[in-house]
């Protein structure tokens, strides 16, 4: 859950930078990477209980 968070406010920092430097909306394109990269993660197995092994 962090890494995700963190994605999306590195990337609105990026995102408002390029459109205070470029002065183009264009760069609101960039939001769409933390979206694939969250689909691309869709991995359960972080939320599942790993069992323990006896010693």
């Amino acid at each position: 859950m962090a890494k995700e968070i963190s994605a999306w406010v590195a990337t609105a920092v990026a995102v408002a930078v390029g459109i205070v430097i470029t002065g183009s909306a264009w760069c609101l394109w960039a939001m769409v990477f933390p979206v694939i990269v969250s689909l691309g993660n869709n991995d359960d197995s972080e939320d599942e209980i790993q069992p323990i092994d006896k010693l």
